[in-house]
């Protein structure tokens, strides 16, 4: 935990510390899955990057949201997760789902979501009618995932 928090604190650079609350908020997850005695501390670490006031927030909010999902579900809703996939101040750099100008975006966005199908069906239905070919792509993909 203290690895974590002091590690973000320190890091300029911002796809690490989008790294650290998705990676962060993984594997406190698996750690809770597999009744690990670390599950607690790391979500409570997690918790509090995510909660904290940052000098990034604005850039860190999807990082946050996401990761605040994937300890407690209810946390954030699709639409939460992609208004700030596409917000202006979200820098596409750091996050790999903007990877290839948005062409991963929705797979990225139903892998948040988890189980959740009725969230993923509202992530590609809103990316699906797109412009650009290759956002579309991305959509009928996750959409051909939701349905496996």
């Amino acid at each position: 935990m203290q690895a974590l928090v002091g590690r973000d604190a320190v890091e300029s650079d911002l796809a690490l510390r989008v790294s650290l609350r998705l990676d962060g908020a993984r594997a406190a997850a698996e750690a809770r899955e597999s009744n690990a005695s670390s599950a607690a501390a790391l979500a409570a670490a997690v918790r509090r990057l995510t909660a904290a006031p940052d000098r990034n927030a604005d850039a860190l909010t999807l990082a946050c949201l996401a990761a605040d999902k994937r300890l407690a579900p209810a946390a954030a809703s699709w639409r939460d997760l992609l208004d700030a996939a596409l917000a202006p101040a979200t820098p596409h750099e750091a996050y790999a789902g903007w990877g290839e100008n948005g062409s991963r975006l929705a797979r990225a966005l139903c892998a948040i979501c988890g189980d959740d199908t009725a969230a993923q069906l509202n992530v590609i239905r809103a990316r699906i009618g797109r412009e650009r070919a290759q956002v579309r792509t991305d959509a009928l993909q996750a959409a051909g995932d939701a349905m496996l």
